[in-house]
């Protein structure tokens, strides 16, 4: 388990890498697939 939860959260459907150039290093990633047919089923 994580000690120290990240501050920040970036909910993201496709790769960007402008992200990681940010020197913030506190920042949780969460991909999230909003084109997907199927994502009612996957979230349940």
């Amino acid at each position: 388990m994580h000690k120290k939860l990240p501050k920040i959260f970036i909910f993201i459907d496709k790769y960007n890498s402008e992200i990681f150039k940010n020197k913030n290093i506190n920042i949780g990633i969460v991909y999230r697939n909003y084109k997907d047919e199927n994502r009612e089923n996957q979230l349940i």
